[in-house]
């Protein structure tokens, strides 16, 4: 977000082995972006030291994964740290309890995950916050749709319920009931193998801006979240 008192720089921290065609997003607001590849083959230490390099020494680091919080553990950086908690996984609030010396707030992105971190850190209730993710308001256009329309906006991997997706497609069809399909978000190899019904509608968009997501979505009578975790 915009903020006049303080400076964006953003260090996108990419593993080399799986990582070889990232293109730097163009982002508002940003001062500067930079890409930092590590390998799982070199010392970790080494690793750490390469990318405090170019940390300046007086930045406040939000960090969301690991490889940072590592860092900043192992190298004891006096930096102060927001630590954000993405999802209710036992891998969030295990980095958190782990790393819970060097982290100044904790920011979970949904009030179930903070009520989760303050039981295993109770002792750090202050310094839990919840701040949802800002969604603009929707107005549906979606009034007259014949067929209805389904979206679904997501990974499309198992642990976001893609692959159900066909089955529930089926479903409805042996039940009469037609549909069109909007899918908004990145195939990979797997689901892009993944065999609908003949019979159903369907429209793949890939990964597109959240803005004119939203518009999109405004054109749907369902959206269809039907996650695993």
């Amino acid at each position: 977000r915009q903020a006049n008192c303080l400076e964006h720089h953003i260090i996108y921290t990419l593993k080399k082995e799986s990582e070889t065609t990232f293109k730097i997003p163009e982002l508002p607001f940003v001062a500067t972006q930079q890409v930092f590849y590590y390998s799982s083959k070199n010392n970790f230490l080494f690793t750490c030291k390469k990318l405090r390099s170019l940390i300046p020494s007086d930045a406040i680091l939000v960090a969301n994964d690991w490889l940072e919080l590592g860092m900043i553990s192992n190298l004891g950086l006096q930096n102060k740290v927001i630590y954000f908690l993405h999802g209710d996984y036992a891998y969030y609030y295990d980095l958190a309890v782990r790393h819970a010396e060097v982290i100044d707030e904790f920011i979970c992105v949904a009030d179930s995950i903070k009520h989760q971190l303050i039981q295993l850190l109770p002792h750090r209730r202050a310094d839990i916050n919840y701040s949802r993710i800002p969604v603009p308001d929707l107005i549906s256009k979606a009034h007259h749709n014949n067929p209805s329309k389904i979206a679904f906006v997501g990974r499309c991997e198992v642990s976001k319920g893609y692959f159900l997706l066909p089955q529930i497609a089926e479903e409805l069809i042996d039940q009469n009931l037609h549909f069109e399909w909007g899918i908004f978000g990145q195939l990979n190899n797997d689901s892009r193998n993944v065999k609908w019904p003949d019979q159903a509608c369907i429209s793949f968009f890939g990964e597109i801006e959240n803005d004119k997501l939203i518009n999109e979505l405004a054109n749907y009578d369902y959206i269809l979240l039907p996650s695993l975790a």
